[in-house]
């Protein structure tokens, strides 16, 4: 008996820390507060920026904001207006969404990108809850792992959409494979985000170069290229995709004798490290040059148009994951580029001017906001049509 309490114990220890970082009671058990609202769900930061910029369209009613991250609902709670209410998930399972559904019905569901999640969209439908997907993609993994093991489920919940808004035509091709039914290609909706060019004017920036979503197993294709750039006295801001792997950051570069500062601090001949979540935008309203990670590694490229839409042009390493057609269309445009190592990139060593030869002079960034008014298009005439839907 003693044994079985110690190991009780033990468990509970090891799991209550994860279960509180996760938020697993909130998911479990809420509190929600679905009763007449327009019930939107994104998965992470940039969905719901996406959503909070479909929110701005709308006339003002109660929102229900939803999201699969703790952090993310730390971050946004702080700056939602009166009318949205942010809260964590509830899990993907009939009973939970009995107990969701007890405290209210919502007036619709929106859900964005690809998540599909089958319990939530056969509760609304039982109880009739219009159900729309904008922004909506399959990669071929996802295809893959769908038809395998839940084709028959998402079949079911695809039927029974008011709506949907593919981003491409692949998608598109995915999605039929399980739903042959009318959907409208509208478009990456992430470009719906903030005006280009909103930070400081360019002759103002003074960040050369900022390197956004890094992750460890990355450095071997950045050290270089950051140490050369400290090196002829450029000013470089690092923000690690995961906060709390600052410090890691920091023991690699002192251990190269490479000065580094603390954010919001920076300055010329130093690496300032970003420690918070949420402070991208903040970096970038000040940059003149973004690489954004995740494209040096098996992971595929991180949010490469929070940069464009900020009017700072991109450099991705090899990896686009999902993202191929878009980061190859980007790069024909002449806003983007991809390289293999941080290091074959000759920057810095004409002082403060750090544009690349040949690829990006200072004068093509007058041709971002052209590229990303014609990515829009689409998603801007989408989104008027689920205003006139939401408004029924």
């Amino acid at each position: 008996m003693q044994n079985l309490l110690f190991w009780c114990a033990r468990c509970v220890g090891l799991f209550y820390p994860l279960a509180q970082a996760f938020g697993v009671r909130e998911r479990l058990w809420g509190p929600w507060n679905p009763q007449g609202v327009v019930w939107m769900h994104g998965a992470s930061l940039g969905e719901c920026r996406l959503l909070l910029e479909v929110i701005r369209t709308l006339e003002v009613q109660p929102i229900l904001l939803t999201t699969q991250k703790v952090e993310v609902k730390k971050f946004l709670q702080k700056s939602l207006p009166s009318h949205v209410q942010i809260c964590l998930a509830p899990g993907d399972h009939p009973q939970i969404m009995e107990r969701f559904f007890a405290s209210g019905t919502p007036r619709c569901l929106v859900l964005c990108e690809n998540e599909l999640w089958p319990s939530w969209i056969d509760a609304c439908q039982k109880r009739q809850v219009p159900v729309v997907l904008i922004s909506g993609r399959m990669t071929q993994k996802a295809f893959d792992r769908w038809r395998r093991w839940g084709a028959t489920e998402l079949s079911l919940a695809l039927h029974t959409l008011d709506a949907i808004w593919i981003q491409d035509v692949e998608s598109a091709k995915r999605f039929a494979y399980f739903a042959p039914r009318h959907m409208q290609i509208s478009g990456d909706w992430k470009w719906l985000g903030v005006e280009p060019s909103e930070g400081k004017d360019w002759g103002a920036r003074s960040i050369d170069l900022a390197l956004i979503s890094v992750h460890q197993e990355e450095w071997k294709f950045l050290e270089e290229g950051i140490l050369k750039h400290i090196e002829f006295g450029g000013d470089c801001v690092l923000v690690p995709r995961i906060p709390a792997h600052a410090q890691w950051f920091r023991r690699k570069l002192k251990k190269q004798g490479c000065p580094v500062v603390d954010w919001p601090d920076h300055c010329r001949g130093a690496v300032s490290l970003v420690s918070q979540f949420g402070m991208v935008q903040q970096v970038l309203g000040d940059s003149r040059l973004a690489l954004v990670g995740g494209s040096f590694c098996a992971l595929g490229v991180h949010n490469f148009r929070e940069p464009l839409l900020q009017g700072v042009p991109v450099l991705v390493g090899p990896q686009s994951g999902t993202q191929e057609a878009e980061i190859t269309r980007l790069e024909t445009e002449g806003v983007l580029r991809r390289i293999e190592d941080l290091s074959l990139v000759c920057i810095g060593r004409e002082g403060r001017d750090l544009w690349v030869s040949g690829w990006f002079p200072w004068e093509a960034c007058l041709h971002i906001k052209k590229t990303i008014e014609m990515s829009r298009h689409s998603s801007q005439r989408a989104l008027s049509e689920l205003v006139k839907l939401l408004a029924r």
